[in-house]
């Protein structure tokens, strides 16, 4: 006496009534999570990159001279790397183009003015998520800094 398979095995047939199409049940349920582990470890990946990196900044600090007053010398603290801009006369400005960093909510500005240093600290504008832009910080006439975010 044949069973089924046997019965049907001319030129590869397989009998429909042993024919198993596969199913999560067919399978142990620890190997279950092996099909599982790459789409989890990409939506870690994901998130990760989403929360570490969406509010960094990669475009250029720019400090820009609008006043008809020489600045002596400008530099700025509370950034990862701290852009020195040096000298910059009127109408001038000058970019420091960093590495992407997380940006500060508050950065000091200290400047010189014939021999007179000052400082301030300024608020940093929203920037949107992987920025691109120029973060412009501008010495006005009214010996104000203001800043923008410019985007390119």
């Amino acid at each position: 006496m044949k069973t089924p398979n046997q019965a049907a095995t001319g030129n590869g047939a397989v009998s429909p009534l042993f024919h198993i199409a596969h199913s999560w049940r067919a399978e142990p349920k620890h190997y279950r999570w092996r099909f599982l582990m790459p789409t989890r470890l990409l939506s870690f990946l994901f998130l990760a990159l989403l929360s570490g990196c969406a509010h960094r900044f990669g475009g250029t600090i720019v400090f820009r001279n609008s006043s008809t007053t020489p600045l002596d010398w400008v530099t700025s603290s509370g950034f990862e790397r701290e852009p020195i801009a040096g000298f910059i006369g009127p109408g001038a400005s000058k970019g420091s183009m960093l590495n992407s960093m997380s940006l500060p909510k508050e950065i000091t500005i200290r400047w010189t003015i014939g021999g007179t240093s000052s400082s301030t600290n300024i608020m940093l504008p929203s920037v949107p998520p992987f920025a691109r832009g120029d973060l412009v910080f501008d010495y006005t006439s009214g010996q104000v800094w203001i800043t923008r975010y410019e985007s390119q």
